[in-house]
C-alpha cells in the first residue's frame, strides 16, 4: 500500500472527530514518553509518543504517526486505553483518548509499545506523574498482562544509549536469543547464514550502565514508573458469596447432577444391546468414567460448590452425547426426535425472558442465543451428513441453555444496572471486536497456534455476536465479556506463558468493591478451582473476572459515583503513594523523584497538535482527489 494512503488511513479517526466536540472539552491531560523500537532496518531507535486523555470524550482512541507504524501498534493504542481506565477505576466511555507517535525512522515495529500507551493512559486518569529515567517495551494483552516482544537488544542499546536508567522487558523474556547475520565469499559465491546467540540481558544492561527489569502485568510497570504500589490491600481473589447466591448455585448444582446422573445410568442401561463387543467394552468404560467423576465432584461440592458446579457443566455436555449418541446406535430414538426435542426446549426457556439490564441477565441471554447458534449449526451439520458435529451441537446447546438458567437466576435486586442503549451495545462491541482482531493479527505475525478448541469457541462467539449486533440484542454485553476473556486466552496459550495469569489477582484485587452477583461468582470460582488444583478452570475463571470488570467499567451506571468522570483524582485517593525512598521488597525500584518527561499542558496545546493533524489529512485527501491512479 502506497504510504500517503496508509497514513490517510490512520488519521481518519481525527479527520471524522466533530471539531465542535474537539474545542468543547472541559479539560485535557497530555504527557510525553519515550518509547525503544525496531526500525524497518533493524536499527534500534527511541521514538517519542505524546499521549492525552480529554473530558469530556466518548471513548474514542484517536491514533495518528508521523511518518507512519504498523496497524498493530493502532490496535494496542485502543487496548491500553481499555487496561487503564479499568486499573484507574476511569469511565471509558467519558474520555476521548490520543496517541502521536513521532519518529525519524519509516516504520515503527508492531505493538511494543501498547504496555507503555497503558501506562501513559493510566498516569493521566490518575495524575501520577511518570519517572523520566524509565521506559519499556511489551506488548500490551487484553487482560493487563505484558506480552513477549523482539528486537529486545536494539532496543536496550537505544535505550542505554539515550540516557535511561532502567528498562522494563517483558517476564520471560531475560534470557534473549537474537539472530546474527553472516556472509562468506568464496570465489565468486556469496553464502549467507543466519545463527542465534543467546543473551542475558540484565547482564548485558550492566555493562551499557542500564538496569534491565522484568515485568508480568501493567500494574508491575507502574510500580518503576511512578513508586505507586498499586498491589498494596491485594491478597487473594477469595470473597463471601452471599446467602443468596449461594442458595441459587446449590439448587442449580443439585439439579445438574440430578440431570448428568440421569443420563449416565439410561446410557448403561442400554449398553447390551451393542452387539459388537468391543464397542460394548468402549461405552462401558466411558460410562464407568462418567459414573466416577460426578461421584466426585458431588463429594467435592460440600467443600468447594462453585467449582463442582461448572465442572458437572462439562461432564453433563460429556454424558447427554454418549447417551445421545447410544440411542442413535441403537435404535432407542431417532435425529428428527433429538433436533425437535431441542427446538421445544429452546422454544420454552425464549418465553418470558427478562429484559432487565443487569450484567447477569445480559449473561443469560447470551448463552440463550448461544444454543440457538449451536442448533442452527447442528441442522447445518446434519444436512451435510456429519453426525458426529451435529450431536456435539446438540449437547453444547444443552449445556448453553443450563448456563442461561445459572446466570438468570443468580440475578437479583442488588445487581448493578447497565446501559443497554444501542450505542452502548454497539460501543462495547466494537471495543471487544477490536482486541480480537488485534489478537488475532499478533499470533498470525508471530505463526503462533493456539488449541483449535479455543479458536472455535472464540470463533462461535463472535458469529453469534454478529447475530444479536443486528438487532441490537441487550445480551450483547453478556457475549463481548465472553469473547474478550476467550481472546485472552487464546493469546496465552498460543504463546505458551498462562501461568502469567496468576498475576492478575493483582488487577481484581483493585476492585473488590465493584460487587455484583457474576464478579462474585467467578472469584468464587477461581479461588476454588486453584484450591483443587485445576489450573485449567483457574485461568479461565480469573480472565471471565477480567472481562467482567472491563466490560462493567463501559456500561455499569451504578458504579458512576466511585468511577472518575468528572476529573481524575489524586494518586492518594484509591491507591498508596510510596516514599522516594527504594523499598525494601524491590529492591531494583527506582526513585521517582527528578524530573520528568511526562509534563500536562493546557487543552490549548492539545487542540492545536489535534487540528494541525486533521488539516494534514484534509490536504491529502484534496491531493488524493487528484490521481487518476488507483493506490496500490
Amino acid at each position: 500500500m502506497n504510504s500517503k494512503w496508509l497514513l490517510v488511513i490512520l488519521a481518519i479517526p481525527l479527520a471524522t472527530t466533530p471539531v465542535n466536540s474537539i474545542v468543547e472539552y472541559e479539560y485535557a491531560r497530555v504527557l510525553e514518553i519515550y518509547a525503544p523500537a525496531v526500525s524497518s532496518s533493524g536499527r534500534g531507535v527511541i521514538s517519542k509518543i505524546t499521549i492525552g486523555i480529554a473530558y469530556p470524550g466518548s471513548g474514542r482512541v484517536l491514533f495518528s504517526a508521523l511518518p507512519y507504524t504498523e496497524v498493530d501498534t493502532q490496535g494496542a493504542a485502543r487496548v491500553a486505553a481499555f487496561i487503564a481506565s479499568v486499573i484507574a477505576r476511569a469511565d471509558f466511555s467519558s474520555y476521548d483518548y490520543y496517541v502521536l507517535v513521532e519518529s525519524n525512522t519509516p516504520i515503527i515495529e508492531g505493538p511494543s509499545a501498547g504496555a507503555l500507551f497503558a501506562v501513559g493512559f493510566t498516569a493521566l486518569l490518575l495524575d501520577l506523574r511518570l519517572n523520566s529515567s524509565v521506559t519499556m517495551t511489551g506488548m500490551i494483552n487484553p487482560d493487563g498482562t505484558i506480552g513477549p516482544v523482539r528486537g529486545l537488544k536494539e532496543k536496550l542499546e537505544a535505550a542505554a544509549s539515550s540516557g535511561f536508567k532502567v528498562f522494563l522487558v517483558p517476564s520471560g523474556q531475560r534470557v534473549y536469543s537474537y539472530p546474527v547475520y553472516e556472509e562468506a565469499t568464496i570465489g565468486w559465491v556469496t553464502i549467507r547464514r543466519v545463527t542465534y546467540r543467546v543473551i542475558d540481558l540484565v547482564e548485558y544492561g550492566k555493562n551499557l550502565g542500564i538496569s534491565v527489569v522484568e515485568v508480568s502485568t501493567v500494574l508491575d510497570a507502574l510500580y518503576y514508573f511512578t513508586g505507586v504500589e498499586f498491589r498494596a490491600n491485594t491478597t487473594s481473589t477469595h470473597v463471601n458469596l452471599s446467602p443468596e447466591l449461594t442458595g441459587v448455585l446449590s439448587k442449580r448444582l443439585s439439579e445438574i447432577y440430578n440431570t448428568t446422573t440421569t443420563y449416565i445410568s439410561f446410557a448403561n442401561s442400554i449398553i447390551s444391546e451393542i452387539k459388537i463387543s468391543y464397542y460394548r467394552y468402549y461405552y462401558a468404560e466411558t460410562i464407568s468414567h462418567l459414573n466416577n467423576t460426578a461421584t466426585k465432584l458431588l463429594e467435592r461440592s460440600k467443600e468447594h460448590p462453585t467449582y463442582s458446579l461448572f465442572r458437572l457443566l462439562d461432564l453433563y455436555e460429556r454424558s447427554l452425547y454418549t447417551y445421545l449418541e447410544l440411542s442413535l446406535i441403537t435404535g432407542r430414538t431417532s435425529v428428527e426426535d433429538i433436533t425437535n426435542n431441542l427446538l421445544q426446549a429452546l422454544s420454552d426457556y425464549s418465553r418470558g425472558v427478562a429484559d432487565t439490564c443487569t450484567i447477569e441477565i445480559s449473561l443469560a441471554r447470551a448463552h440463550l442465543n448461544l444454543a440457538w447458534y449451536y442448533y442452527s449449526q447442528a441442522v447445518l451439520a446434519l444436512n451435510s451428513s456429519r453426525l458426529t458435529e451435529a450431536l456435539n451441537r446438540i449437547a453444547r446447546s444443552h449445556r448453553n441453555l443450563l448456563e442461561f438458567t445459572i446466570y438468570r437466576d443468580i440475578n437479583s435486586e442488588d445487581s448493578p444496572r447497565i446501559s443497554c442503549t444501542s450505542r452502548k451495545l454497539i460501543q462495547v462491541y466494537s471495543n471487544v471486536l477490536a482486541s480480537s482482531v488485534y489478537a488475532t493479527r499478533i499470533l498470525s505475525e508471530l505463526e503462533a497456534l493456539p488449541p483449535s478448541s479455543t479458536i472455535n469457541l472464540l470463533n462461535d462467539y463472535i458469529n453469534t455476536a454478529q447475530y444479536m449486533s443486528e438487532r441490537n440484542e441487550t445480551g450483547l454485553i453478556g457475549i463481548s465479556a465472553l469473547i474478550l476473556a476467550q481472546t485472552s486466552l487464546l493469546l496465552h496459550q498460543a504463546l505458551n506463558d498462562i501461568n502469567r495469569l496468576f498475576e492478575l489477582e493483582g488487577l481484581l484485587g483493585v476492585h473488590t468493591d465493584r460487587r455484583t452477583p457474576v464478579y462474585d461468582l467467578y472469584l468464587d470460582l477461581a479461588s476454588s478451582a486453584r484450591s483443587a488444583g485445576d489450573s485449567e478452570l483457574y485461568y479461565k475463571a480469573i480472565l471471565y473476572s477480567v472481562a467482567i470488570l472491563q466490560v462493567l467499567s463501559q456500561v455499569c451506571s451504578t458504579f458512576k459515583d466511585t468511577l472518575n468522570t468528572a476529573r481524575p483524582p489524586s494518586s492518594q485517593s484509591t491507591y498508596t503513594q510510596l516514599s522516594t525512598t527504594t523499598p525494601s521488597n524491590r529492591s531494583d525500584a527506582v526513585s521517582t523523584t527528578g524530573g520528568g518527561v511526562a509534563r500536562t499542558r493546557s487543552y490549548v496545546d492539545v487542540v492545536i497538535v489535534i487540528l494541525t493533524v486533521v488539516a494534514i489529512v484534509v490536504l491529502l485527501l484534496r491531493l488524493s482527489s487528484r490521481s487518476t491512479g488507483v493506490p496500490s
